[in-house]
């Protein structure tokens, strides 16, 4: 579940079950504190609160005429590009799909959702060019065979490298003799695959048998929302059913 604290409206961040991507609130830390010394947050945050109706109000018409001007409000109330990817855009988009695949929605409807999502992460500021982009990195990603779904990899990408981890995301999926000459190439310490459905993963495991034939001694991550649903992983991979269980083993080996 995603976690907000409902008096600042600050991301707080995932919690079981992974799977689930509906809106969850609590205290932070910080809020915590200013409860204590009786302070009245609800006036102070207010601004903030009719926000984020807003702009889940917009997501679900897929307007994306209003994405420009909702994303730039989103940046001048002080939210990290990062806050409204996995709080807001992830659980739109999961919770568009979940209507889907259960018949509440058209492709239509959801082809449209899926592009204001879109859209709205292209408006997002750039990050700056990295410079080991074409040498060794911490950590590279690619889609599974057979995956998709690469809106998600993109934001991990994003989330990652504001976090200070150096990484590339290749998306979509890539053919294997240049996944393995990527990996040649940037060396990194990780690899990681998004594998939205269970299916993907059987493919994943071979791929990887392949790129330790060839020499790969890293650490292996393997995430999406196949994983959140309880996919198991294998021996010699780690499991990652949040992008901040990625950020914490990244960090830690360092």
């Amino acid at each position: 579940m995603i976690n907000w604290c409902c008096y600042c409206q600050r991301l707080i961040g995932e919690t079981a079950p992974f799977e689930d991507f509906a809106l969850s609130h609590g205290v932070c830390a910080r809020c915590e504190q200013r409860l204590l010394a009786r302070e009245d947050l609800k006036d102070q945050h207010q601004g903030t609160i009719d926000f984020f109706a807003r702009l889940f109000r917009e997501a679900k018409r897929g307007d994306r005429a209003t994405s420009a001007a909702l994303v730039a409000d989103g940046l001048s109330l002080g939210y990290a590009p990062s806050d409204l990817l996995l709080g807001l855009i992830q659980p739109a988009l999961w919770a568009i799909g979940k209507a889907w695949e259960e018949g509440r929605t058209t492709v239509a409807e959801e082809h449209r959702f899926t592009a204001w999502c879109t859209t709205a992460f292209s408006l997002l500021p750039p990050l700056p060019l990295e410079e080991s982009a074409s040498g060794p990195l911490e950590l590279l990603m690619f889609q599974a065979p057979g995956n998709h779904h690469d809106l998600g990899l993109q934001f991990a990408e994003r989330v990652l490298r504001e976090g200070g981890v150096t990484c590339r995301a290749f998306v979509p999926e890539l053919p294997v003799d240049e996944v393995l000459a990527l990996t040649r190439q940037h060396a990194p310490r990780w690899l990681g695959f998004s594998c939205a459905r269970t299916e993907s993963m059987e493919p994943t495991r071979a791929l990887i048998d392949q790129l330790r034939a060839d020499g790969f001694m890293g650490g292996v991550l393997i995430s999406g929302q196949a994983v959140r649903r309880g996919a198991s992983e294998w021996v010699g991979s780690t499991a990652c059913r949040s992008v901040g269980d990625a950020l914490s083993l990244i960090t830690a080996g360092r």
